[in-house]
């Protein structure tokens, strides 16, 4: 499966925030710095799961970010659904079935079947049980140096 660098950077900022103080606001430039990532990049990612109800914020000169939930209600699903925007179902849609709105091709009823397991799957898994219910800054790191790496490879390889 597939996981956009955004729901990745979503994913350890949650963690970042786990490990905080039970009432400490922390600003986006703070979970921007920890994870290695711009500030607009870390703005964009908490808003959105701000939205989503992960995370509460405040606005203002003292503004920041903390956690709405504990680890064990965050859901992984609902932190992918918040930051990577459910897509209409066509999208799945073979061309050749584009003319035909009422007839799907046995691919196309394939891949919704399979993102509707998944889908499933990753609604029965918390971030406790992905990362514990706080993560390290160990963790954290190494998770962001990786995501780092595989692009830079990958990269690296495509202009190969």
């Amino acid at each position: 499966m597939f996981f956009s660098r955004t729901a990745v950077h979503g994913i350890y900022a949650i963690c970042y925030l786990s490990r905080q103080q039970a009432g400490d606001v922390i600003p986006s430039a703070t979970v921007a710095a920890a994870l290695g990532i711009t500030q607009t990049h870390a703005a964009k990612v908490l808003k959105s799961l701000s939205m989503a109800g992960v995370v509460s914020s405040v606005r203002g000169r003292h503004g920041g970010y903390w956690l709405a939930k504990k680890m064990g209600e965050i859901r992984v699903v609902d932190v992918l659904d918040a930051l990577n925007p459910l897509r209409d179902q066509n999208y799945l849609r073979a061309e050749i079935c584009q003319g035909d709105k009422d007839r799907m091709c046995n691919a196309h009823c394939g891949l919704l079947r399979l993102e509707d397991r998944m889908r499933r799957a990753l609604a029965c898994e918390t971030l406790e049980g992905l990362a514990g219910s706080v993560c390290t800054d160990e963790d954290a790191l190494a998770c962001v140096r990786s995501v780092c790496l595989s692009r830079d490879l990958r990269e690296s390889v495509a202009v190969s």
